[in-house]
């Protein structure tokens, strides 16, 4: 399957960025709205991750009612999920049908991204979120760098990206202090998948119709974050019952 994210770097070894450069001269509202745009982003990811989570714990709270969670704390929920409680969801929300409709809106999108700029920029987009992890995160200046040289479309998807990763990416993150590496696995994972959902929805907001992407298969789409929470708890626990840490 295509994927938004080429992650290469192992998370163990990022170092929290304590970043001194100047913020690129770039026009005052331009700036603004990068900002806006990515605490908007984390605030959505936050309240996300918290309906999630009271999804999954069974909680007739709706997704929008409930507490919003950080994604460290995202993290820590899924991968303190009793097992048995995540094989029963798994034969739920994983099946060989989700999954291959999954993966078939995840390459609808990434083409519709390619249409809408060029193959050039979506390498530039997977570019710099292999280099705004490995600079730590949270790095204003390597966003607005990077942003201002490719076209609105990807700049955005930029923001967006750069706003999910700082979410998980943070200096007292449980996988910095982690012994496991099936924790460290999973916050990988989960970097990679939800930052591609995030991207994914953003694009059909942004093209407002993605062409291939109909009503129902959009439907499908927003519960991607579903899908994807329980297959990486799911892989988790394999991971946890089949490996010395």
């Amino acid at each position: 399957m295509k994927k938004f994210l080429l992650l290469v770097v192992p998370i163990l070894s990022l170092i929290a960025c304590s970043n001194e450069e100047l913020i690129p001269n770039v026009e005052n509202n331009q700036l603004q709205e990068i900002q806006q745009k990515y605490e908007a982003t984390k605030s959505n990811a936050r309240i996300n991750f918290g309906g999630l989570a009271a999804v999954i714990s069974g909680h007739n709270t709706s997704r929008s009612e409930s507490s919003p969670m950080t994604g460290n704390d995202y993290v820590q929920f899924l991968a303190s999920l009793p097992k048995e409680k995540v094989d029963s969801l798994y034969e739920i929300y994983c099946t060989p049908s989700m999954e291959a409709t999954y993966e078939n809106n995840i390459d609808i999108v990434e083409q519709a991204l390619i249409d809408n700029s060029s193959i050039e920029e979506v390498q530039a987009l997977y570019n710099f979120t292999d280099s705004y992890i490995q600079s730590g995160g949270h790095n204003m200046t390597l966003l607005i760098n990077e942003s201002q040289q490719v076209s609105p479309l990807i700049s955005d998807c930029m923001v967006i990206s750069a706003a999910t990763i700082d979410e998980f990416i943070l200096d007292n993150s449980d996988y910095r202090l982690a012994t496991s590496h099936c924790i460290r696995d999973l916050y990988v994972k989960l970097v990679e998948m939800y930052t591609g959902n995030v991207i994914a929805e953003g694009v059909c907001s942004w093209l407002a119709a993605v062409p291939g992407l109909d009503a129902l298969t959009q439907l499908v789409m927003a519960g991607c974050d579903l899908y994807s929470a329980i297959k990486l708890a799911h892989e988790y626990n394999i991971c946890c019952a089949t490996s010395v840490s």
